[in-house]
């Protein structure tokens, strides 16, 4: 090699090696962008709609009623299965009525299943539902003597059904102040399955017999009064927790309402000490729930 051209063949040989390298983390960057755009959605994918549909009227059969407290349940197998309640007054009634309604066909049409019309003074209150992993679907409501008479003219109706409103069984009345009724069932793999738990405004109490007939729970009070109102629920272990609002003794004149859970393990028999969720200042008592 004559002299002066090693150098020249250096400075050729480092820019080459420079591109080499260049194009290589080029590549790589690109093969990167790549695997992350076919990672992203394309731009021209569709973004997901979420799709309201018609307003259907449910009652249809009293359109001149006026409802209050409504409530919806839904079979736990059958999408197309349905259950609403709802008390109405009828035009210039005075006290209420109550009308269940059932669809079959997802929320499409509706039709009156149950109705429990008012011959004053008796009236119909407080609507609530629970559907059992068989399709079994419970009910109750207050049914009271005029402008709650009193204990011995208060009940609490329950009634279910296995064909999602086409035929009821009633159940024999359950006599008491029980206000604000809400029910569940124990549909868990364990002792107490299919246990019915009715939590109201003065306790709870649990039928075994799908509501034939009741028991009421033993030392289930919330600093040491009885229970005001609140539901109940059964965790997945079985385990029964129940809420409950009370007015607790007054604090500098103004009233101190707590919020409370207490828990069963022996499906409602007894309870655990109340547990206090929260302390507020309020004139009455609420109704919250889990």
């Amino acid at each position: 090699m004559q002299k002066g051209y090693f150098p020249f063949v250096l400075l050729a040989v480092f820019p080459l090696m420079v591109m080499t390298r260049d194009i290589r983390a080029f590549k790589e960057s690109r093969s990167g962008k790549d695997r992350q755009d076919k990672e992203r959605p394309p731009s021209s994918q569709p973004v997901p709609l979420y799709r309201v549909g018609p307003n259907v009227r449910v009652s249809t059969d009293h359109p001149t009623a006026t409802y209050a407290e409504v409530t919806l349940a839904a079979h736990p197998k059958d999408a197309r299965r349905l259950l609403a309640a709802s008390m109405y007054l009828k035009k210039d009634a005075k006290t209420f009525s109550l009308a269940v309604y059932a669809s079959q066909d997802g929320g499409r049409t509706w039709k009156v299943s149950l109705d429990r019309a008012e011959t004053k003074p008796v009236q119909f209150l407080d609507p609530a539902f629970s559907y059992a992993s068989d399709g079994t679907a419970y009910f109750v409501n207050m049914r009271t003597w005029g402008d709650f008479g009193g204990e011995k003219s208060n009940h609490l109706q329950f009634a279910r059904t296995m064909d999602n409103g086409g035929t009821w069984r009633e159940a024999p009345l359950v006599s008491g102040t029980n206000d604000r009724p809400w029910i569940s069932v124990d549909d868990t793999g364990g002792k107490y399955r299919g246990r019915l738990y009715c939590k109201y405004n003065g306790g709870l109490m649990y039928s075994s017999n799908q509501a034939r007939s009741f028991q009421s729970s033993q030392g289930y009070a919330v600093l040491g009064r009885t229970p005001g109102m609140g539901n109940a629920v059964v965790l997945s272990q079985g385990e029964v927790v129940a809420l409950s609002t009370n007015q607790a003794l007054s604090v500098a004149g103004k009233p101190d309402t707590v919020l409370a859970v207490s828990r069963s393990s022996n499906g409602g028999a007894t309870f655990e000490k109340a547990i206090i969720v929260a302390r507020y200042r309020y004139h009455m008592e609420t109704m919250p729930a889990l």
